[in-house]
């Protein structure tokens, strides 16, 4: 693999726990036969179910998982390896995370105190003219640091402002509004969309612009009331993979289907909505109204 002259391993402290949330199982219970498939949630209540094999073997999977992230980071390094962990006061056995892992390895060393040091430091040479980039997190952003410190912005992939074409800035658009959950929350999405970099810091005034244009068509109202809606929520069917509407509205008498289009009406947009719908009846909705809106223009197509 690559590897770099320095290497720092920060939040060395993971959890060797299963990372999956939920698992899918063959229950083979005699009360409901008819039922192949089920979705469960992961957790330890599971050992204590038919299934604790099917549990233990995803357990040890998500052990290897995260001792082979633990691998690749510390052989990376061709000069230096900084690595933070955290304190440990009981060390188990086997290990339940990546600080007693460290923490059972300096105590084979008899190493003391807080800060480990092993080898010889040299001095590092370099080629050209030191070269630095700071980035920086706007305080009281609510995008966590994870998401922040990326090596290229997402905003970047469609081209810059005056070379950036229509369907582009529609496609940067889609993005912000899939961030947006209600008609209140407007610059919180835009602000969002920034700080992961989906759309530019510059362009910031642009698409609030949009955003409010879309939130203020009469006909859309409805789909941005503040509780019933369902954000690129996945519906998954049987042997056709899954399939997700831009934005699902439930009302007590109804239901409402949005989806986002740029460039012209097409006969494809309709029947896209129409199998949505036919999906959300077959879920127990029956009265089911589709909407399309095209954000170049603002037109809404609706129909049931």
């Amino acid at each position: 693999g690559l590897e770099f002259p320095v290497v720092i391993l920060p939040f060395a402290s993971w959890d060797f726990k299963v990372q999956k949330k939920e698992i899918w199982i063959t229950p083979e219970d005699e009360l409901v036969p008819e039922l192949e498939t089920a979705l469960v949630s992961t957790g330890k209540n599971l050992l204590k179910t038919k299934i604790a094999g099917r549990y233990t073997t995803e357990e040890t999977r998500s052990h290897l998982d995260m001792l082979n992230l633990l691998y690749v980071a510390m052989t990376r390094p061709e000069k230096r390896l900084y690595v933070f962990t955290g304190k440990v006061k009981e060390i188990k056995s086997p290990p339940v995370n990546v600080s007693q892992c460290f923490a059972f390895y300096l105590q084979t060393l008899k190493a003391e105190g807080d800060c480990f040091e092993s080898g010889t430091r040299e001095k590092p040479s370099h080629a050209g003219p030191p070269v630095s980039r700071v980035i920086s997190a706007p305080a009281g952003d609510p995008v966590s640091w994870y998401h922040r410190v990326k090596i290229r912005s997402l905003a970047s992939d469609f081209g810059d402002g005056e070379t950036r074409t229509n369907a582009a800035k529609g496609k940067m658009l889609h993005r912000v509004l899939s961030l947006l959950k209600d008609r209140t929350g407007a610059d919180e999405a835009i602000r969002k969309a920034a700080a992961l970099g989906w759309i530019p810091e510059d362009d910031r005034d642009y698409f609030l612009r949009e955003v409010n244009g879309i939130l203020s068509i009469p006909e859309l109202e409805e789909c941005f009331d503040t509780t019933g809606n369902f954000i690129e929520r996945k519906i998954l069917v049987p042997g056709s993979g899954n399939y997700r509407p831009d934005r699902v509205t439930i009302k007590k008498e109804k239901c409402i289907v949005l989806d986002y289009k740029t460039g012209k009406a097409l006969p494809a947009h309709r029947a896209q909505l129409d199998g949505y719908g036919d999906l959300l009846k077959k879920m127990g909705y029956r009265e089911i109204e589709k909407k399309l809106v095209y954000t170049e223009n603002g037109e809404v197509i609706s129909w049931q």
